[in-house]
């Protein structure tokens, strides 16, 4: 529920799905759920809107697991704490295969440190190391992302770091395993971005 200029940064990524043409939209809510569901209500857009509750903030996989449920097909997963551009969400839908276990965003940028930094060749992640040290990065994880099923299990397979269960760390283990994990250069509204927290 941070603002980007007069709105919730949140609004403004539901928007972006919905204008890419996302109708199913689930969000993962935990700390302050009670004031994101008073803002959305049960639908967005005449979208319905699910909820799924991660009571302990244990990571970002970890609040993907709480909608595993949910999905049993493909799944489109965008962080709720940066502006994403439609257009950028509609390159990962169309850039994604049931041949890539993973499609990840990739930006073009100076200062990847606060980000994961990426390493591409050709299309493949060759490379994914979040918090990297200061050096000439010029990609980075733009926080979209499509996964096949499969990332469930994944991520339960994935070692937990400091007793959470990273993203990230999961399409790491995947980059690694598989060699399988697609990037592709996405535009962002750079200037809107906002520095996790």
């Amino acid at each position: 529920m941070l603002q980007a200029g007069t709105r919730p940064i949140l609004e403004r990524v539901l928007d972006a799905l919905i204008d890419a043409g996302v109708d199913d939209l689930h969000l993962v809510v935990g700390y302050g759920r009670d004031r994101v569901r008073n803002h959305f209500g049960p639908t967005y857009r005449d979208r319905t809107i699910t909820s799924h509750v991660q009571e302990t903030q244990l990571g970002s996989g970890h609040a993907l697991l709480q909608a595993a449920d949910a999905v049993d097909d493909d799944v489109l997963v965008v962080n709720g704490d940066e502006v994403v551009s439609a257009a950028a969400v509609r390159r990962i839908v169309e850039s994604h295969s049931r041949e890539s276990v993973a499609t990840l965003g990739v930006i073009d940028g100076d200062n990847p440190r606060e980000y994961a930094w990426v390493s591409l060749d050709g299309d493949r992640v060759t490379t994914l190391v979040e918090n990297p040290t200061p050096g000439a990065y010029r990609l980075f994880n733009a926080g979209v992302y499509a996964f096949g099923p499969s990332i469930f299990s994944e991520i339960q397979a994935t070692p937990q770091t400091n007793g959470e269960r990273a993203l990230t760390d999961a399409v790491t283990e995947l980059v690694e395993r598989t060699g399988n994990v697609r990037g592709v250069r996405v535009d962002s509204p750079r200037a809107d971005r906002v520095v996790r927290r």
